[in-house]
């Protein structure tokens, strides 16, 4: 053995060391699962995060009202479906070793930290509307209007791709056949923005904001238990505010388990880089850094796949909403109703 490949899976970018025959062998081990991690993760990532987030979006825009909230459930897993689908096309030109030029580079990349960013940033936006929904509730009507989200979504969304473009216009390396993308690690803007954009900002943001909605709940209790029962058996002579009660719920307890999740999985990319440091002389800590990299980067990718599943297990109405859009019964009653309204449409 004569060389050791260092992959960052969040860039996509592969150094070489080289190294003796006599290196030891735990850092040889370590490579070795490292490198396993590398070339399949995203394939067991996107099997079960592609096909959730397509259901989520199905679900949440199918389901009897379609609130500002569920609109921005359904750009979460938008996003969420389009990141795990630019990470997985990357890896495939990296692992073919097909060269994308410079050009190429700058897009790809632009791409992989706008996607991923307005992901977070999603999160944060569903995370503000519930926070005002529990803690604001007079106020809702007026500043959580459709209007009013779809335009804050288009806002971020044109902040988020300038940012992410210029970054990586201005600090991608440029390419002369090469079969990987990098940017410039010498000032280290690249690395800079995207842990504000993509890491550093949504966690503090979610992390705030789910306080908040935590503690609105803690101290209006009484208020939301009754909601609850309302929504399950007392409000039968108003049909449609049982059904938006029942919304409510489901949509406030699917937005806290996704904020839960997200801080599981974002606190080690906080924290490993703060409190570990190797030295680079010691192969063997190097090789244990790797690792944890490999690790954390999987940590981050596995927050774009796992939603559908959070939503499934803690939310009845939504779980109760999957089993029936997947079922015989449902699909053939659209089916019909579809082939219905092309013969009528025919015979107009």
């Amino acid at each position: 053995m004569t060389s050791l490949l260092s992959l960052d899976s969040g860039n996509c970018n592969k150094t070489y060391l080289s190294i003796e025959d006599t290196w030891p062998w735990l850092a040889y081990i370590l490579t070795i699962i490292s490198d396993g991690i590398v070339d399949y993760y995203l394939w067991a990532i996107c099997a079960v995060g592609v096909p959730g987030n397509i259901l989520t979006i199905l679900v949440v825009l199918t389901m009897e009202s379609v609130s500002p909230a569920s609109i921005l459930v359904a750009t979460l897993s938008m996003c969420d479906l389009l990141t795990l689908a630019i990470k997985f096309i990357g890896m495939q030109f990296y692992l073919l070793r097909i060269s994308v030029g410079t050009s190429g580079c700058i897009v790809s990349m632009a791409l992989g930290m706008f996607l991923g960013s307005m992901a977070n940033w999603s999160l944060i936006l569903i995370s503000g509307e519930r926070c005002i929904a529990v803690c604001f509730p007079l106020k809702r009507g007026y500043l959580l209007t459709k209007g009013r989200v779809c335009n804050t979504i288009a806002a971020m969304s044109a902040t988020l791709l300038a940012i992410s473009l210029t970054t990586s216009i201005l600090t991608v390396d440029e390419v002369t056949g090469e079969w990987y993308c990098s940017p410039d690690v010498e000032h280290g803007a690249f690395y800079w923005v995207i842990g504000t954009l993509y890491v550093n900002v949504p966690f503090v943001s979610i992390t705030f904001l789910t306080s908040a909605v935590l503690r609105g709940l803690r101290l209006s209790g009484k208020r939301h238990a009754r909601l609850i029962r309302q929504a399950t058996a007392a409000d039968k002579a108003d049909p449609r505010q049982t059904i938006a009660n029942r919304a409510e719920v489901t949509l406030t307890t699917m937005m806290v388990a996704s904020a839960l999740l997200f801080q599981v999985l974002f606190l080690p990319a906080l924290i490993v880089p703060l409190v570990f440091n190797p030295p680079a002389d010691d192969i063997t800590v190097e090789a244990q850094w790797r690792l944890f990299s490999e690790i954390r980067y999987l940590l981050l990718d596995l927050s774009h796949a796992l939603n559908f599943f959070l939503y499934f297990v803690t939310a009845k109405k939504f779980r109760s909403h999957v089993i029936k859009l997947l079922s015989v019964s449902y699909c053939l009653h659209t089916l019909r109703r579809r082939i219905g309204l092309r013969g009528m449409r025919h015979l107009d």
